[in-house]
């Protein structure tokens, strides 16, 4: 035990030499990278590596980007309402993106990032950069997917959008059980989804044409 004691006191001296080489970087850029690429080697022991919230990373705003086809929506005194929370209680969280060779795609989190990079002075206090989580490697369909996930989860989704999600899945070859399943819905929200969103004259075919009909 003494000696398992010795080392983490050992470990925890370099870490705290480390920290003192890292402030004494005078280009803060530099010291974003150092700081970014600290914790990713951390991160690769942590034996919540699994959890995208394990490792958070500073970017440059700039250097994410929206996704095509988030049906989230936000209304003016929600979003008086984001912008006064961000302002006193900061980020809480990272915007969560899809990392691949093009950037960083946005997953969940796209007015927080609106927030970072379109609003003066919370640009300025972030110095231009977004704290972002990376999800695990997934498919366009997961990634949709998981982008419903949040929002559902918080209660929020726009049924054109989700028109939209479910309309690309169809076209993509997903069926009703495979797309009920992924977006966590019954197999009646999804045939009334379909109904409302005007699916129905979209995907109309022998196979659907009496779910279509709307009485």
């Amino acid at each position: 035990m003494e000696l398992h004691d010795s080392m983490i006191d050992n470990m925890i001296s370099q870490a705290e030499a480390l920290a003192c080489e890292i402030a004494a970087i005078e280009d803060e850029e530099e010291k974003i990278r150092a700081l970014n690429r600290v914790r990713e080697i951390l991160h690769e022991v942590s034996p919540f590596k699994e959890e995208p919230v394990d490792l958070v990373l500073w970017e440059k705003g700039e250097n994410v980007s929206p996704n095509d086809y988030n049906p989230n929506v936000v209304h003016t005194e929600e979003w008086k309402l984001l912008l006064t929370s961000l302002r006193e209680s900061r980020y809480a969280m990272g915007i969560v993106v899809h990392r691949s060779a093009d950037g960083m795609t946005i997953v969940d989190g796209e007015h927080r990032w609106q927030a970072a990079t379109q609003t003066p002075d919370i640009r300025h206090r972030l110095r231009g950069y977004v704290p972002v989580s990376v999800l695990g490697t997934k498919t366009e369909a997961e990634r949709k997917a998981a982008t419903v996930y949040f929002n559902r989860a918080r209660g929020i989704h726009a049924i054109e959008g989700m028109g939209r999600i479910v309309r690309s899945m169809v076209a993509a070859g997903w069926d009703d059980v495979a797309i009920s399943e992924a977006l966590g819905m019954t197999s009646e929200e999804l045939l009334r989804l379909k109904q409302v969103a005007g699916i129905a004259a979209h995907l109309a075919s022998r196979e659907y044409g009496r779910a279509w009909e709307i009485t």
